[in-house]
């Protein structure tokens, strides 16, 4: 609940504190962020659950909290930043009409939603695991995932010469979708773990065109509102795609469940393509939203 209150405001907010030209590199570095937090937090709270003793773990969580929000308070805000107007009915009807008037923002929308319910794997990771005889599977299977993540976030230059966004999303998550169905298929553990790496590559990718386009392309007035759209394609997704996979798995195998849905997962997101040509012509160069922000985010730095 609280992330859900916090997150559509911190995206919001960086999108007018970090200049235009520079979304992508701010994107790639929340990106790196998530990623070096998923695999060192868990590492340095197992070393110290063991060393020290549990409490130690939440004793660091404490501290950290504490620490993120003294740096939050004494965050300076510029002044051309207005304050929010007042939470509506009528507020929230605007945002899902732009939402849904915006073709290709809406596509990224729903390729999103679609790789999470199609192809989302953590709650099969254990019974994949159960499947190899090293001890240490369930362990290598859980860091592939964001190991893939941060070796995208860490190779990523290439992205800034990429101008058709829609283009990008749709092969990266396609290719999200062809990972885990690689993952499914698999007989060792070592082409298991390059499935997820190849998935978690593939979702970060995707992740920093995604975060890029609205950055650069949805205006000051509904930032926040499609902030809290967007959250709901990775907090709404992750649990139907968990609920989804154990089904099919309990009627068909572990195996199809995760082939299917990774295949399906590909399938959708060529279809979306298709019916959003919107979304797969998008051009950062040629785009008028991105114009308008542009022009938007200028007059606000002269004032």
């Amino acid at each position: 609940m609280a992330n859900g209150l916090q997150s559509p405001s911190t995206d919001s907010l960086r999108q007018q504190v970090v200049p235009h030209e520079l979304q992508g590199a701010a994107t790639t570095l929340s990106m790196f962020q998530r990623t070096v937090a998923t695999i060192a937090g868990p590492t340095l709270g197992g070393l110290l659950a063991v060393s020290v003793g549990t409490w130690s773990v939440y004793a660091l969580d404490l501290a950290s909290f504490a620490g993120s929000l003294i740096l939050l308070v004494g965050l300076t805000v510029p002044d051309r930043i207005q304050p929010a107007t007042k939470p509506s009915f009528t507020s929230l009807k605007g945002g899902v009409s732009y939402a849904i008037g915006r073709r290709d923002l809406l596509g990224t929308y729903l390729i999103d939603l679609a790789a999470m319910l199609l192809a989302y794997p953590i709650a099969m990771l254990p019974f994949v695991a159960a499947r190899y005889h090293q001890s240490w599977a369930l362990g290598a299977l859980y860091a592939a995932l964001p190991a893939g993540a941060l070796i995208a976030s860490l190779t990523s230059r290439w992205a800034t010469s990429v101008h058709f966004y829609g283009r990008a999303i749709v092969v990266a998550a396609a290719s999200w979708g062809l990972g885990i169905a690689l993952f499914g298929w698999a007989s060792s553990l070592s082409i298991a773990m390059l499935g997820l790496m190849v998935a978690g590559y593939a979702d970060a990718i995707s992740g920093i065109f995604r975060g890029t386009m609205w950055n650069q392309s949805i205006p000051n007035s509904v930032r926040g509102r499609m902030a809290s759209i967007e959250m709901l394609s990775y907090s709404v997704g992750p649990t139907l795609g968990q609920t989804r996979s154990g089904i099919m798995a309990a009627s068909l195998s572990l195996k199809a469940s995760l082939v299917i849905g990774g295949l399906a997962c590909t399938g959708a997101c060529g279809a979306l393509a298709a019916a959003l040509p919107t979304m797969w012509r998008f051009d950062v160069r040629s785009d008028p939203n991105v114009a308008l922000v542009r022009e938007e985010r200028l007059l606000d730095t002269e004032n």
